[in-house]
């Protein structure tokens, strides 16, 4: 089988959950300026975007971007499709120890995102084309499910990497009490067997 005939796998890499968790701290605790949520930034999301979020429970993931394509800098980097003019990813001052040294790892992957859907919270069903992308999980209880070509899919593991096939329609849902946490980035499909090359710990 070609390697790239999956729609979800596990990556042969992963990272200390400790450290994730503890950067998740930092970021919550110092922050604030870069956190995107829907109250403060909807503002700047595109119509259809925001047209897709249109029961409150669409609207309460939240998270911080490590990258950003805003092209006027003094707008925050936005987690929905903006309608502002954009450029290509550029790094925010989130790009610190674990996630830097991601980035270096897969310079690659972009709009590296750190995403928490809170209890209730769901994202609607849609397909990202022409990319994969990477999830690593912080903090996923089994309630928290990820339904991707018509499976469901819990990344309970903190610290493994997996790479999804996003083409395939795909929404999340949070039945579980407690905030689903995790990083996430894309990157182009035809970079992915350089993805699951990378092996050990990050």
């Amino acid at each position: 089988m070609n390697q790239q005939d999956f729609v979800a796998r596990q990556l042969n890499f992963t990272l200390d959950p400790i450290e994730l968790q503890d950067y998740y701290q930092t970021v919550k605790s110092n922050f604030e300026h870069l956190h995107w949520t829907w109250a403060k930034n909807y503002i700047h999301i595109d119509d259809v975007a925001a047209a897709e979020c249109v029961e409150p429970k669409n609207t309460l993931m939240h998270g911080w971007m490590m990258q950003s394509n805003m092209v006027d800098r003094t707008i925050p980097p936005s987690m929905l499709k903006t309608r502002y003019p954009t450029t290509d990813w550029y790094n925010t001052e989130l790009m610190f120890g674990v996630a830097k040294r991601l980035h270096e790892k897969i310079p690659y992957a972009y709009r590296w995102t750190l995403f928490v859907l809170p209890p209730g919270g769901e994202v609607v069903s849609h397909s990202d084309p022409d990319q994969y992308v990477v999830i690593i999980p912080i903090q996923w209880d089994n309630g928290a499910v990820f339904n991707l070509n018509d499976t469901a899919y819990s990344f309970t593991d903190a610290g493994q990497a997996y790479v999804l096939d996003v083409e395939y329609a795909h929404d999340t849902v949070n039945n579980s009490s407690t905030d689903r946490v995790n990083l996430i980035a894309r990157l182009p499909r035809d970079r992915v067997e350089d993805l699951l090359a990378i092996t050990g710990t990050i």
